[in-house]
């Protein structure tokens, strides 16, 4: 599972996650966190490099041959899911589950709730990911690569 942290959002596929990074409903969220929480352009710039870092690292995560081996001796298989983040539930991929599940009233009741959320916590969770960053932030200020 990827996830991006600040927009609380969690894909199957390290390419969804990817795109995500480059969407406009997350770079909504970092305009948010740079209004909100009083950051400069380079703190936002930090803030992106730290989750492409984070997609960078996960490029190392398992192989295609390792999964084909784990299918033939523990009985695996890949199933496609949709994860809600919202309602924080797994959906099937078939048009008429995902429809059912985006029409529904748990889930337009939830996505309300959700979006307050989001915008509150990402607040707290940059100022978070920039304490603990603070020398490799200065590092980067200072025209360095700290994820090298």
């Amino acid at each position: 599972m990827f996830s991006c942290e600040l927009c609380e959002v969690k894909y199957a596929r390290l390419e969804a996650l990817q795109e995500h990074l480059e969407s406009r409903s997350h770079w909504d969220m970092m305009e948010h966190i740079q209004v909100l929480n009083n950051y400069d352009d380079l703190t936002i710039a930090f803030l992106q490099e730290v989750m492409m870092f984070k997609v960078r690292r996960s490029c190392h995560a398992m192989v295609e041959q390792d999964i084909d081996a784990l299918k033939e001796t523990d009985y695996l298989s890949r199933v496609d899911m949709l994860h809600c983040s919202v309602c924080n539930v797994y959906i099937s991929t078939s048009a008429t589950s995902v429809k059912s599940h985006v029409d529904s009233v748990k889930h337009h009741d939830n996505k309300q709730s959700f979006c307050y959320r989001q915008k509150r916590q990402c607040l707290e969770k940059a100022a978070v990911m920039m304490d603990l960053l603070k020398p490799q932030f200065q590092q980067y200020r200072e025209g360095g690569n700290p994820f090298e």
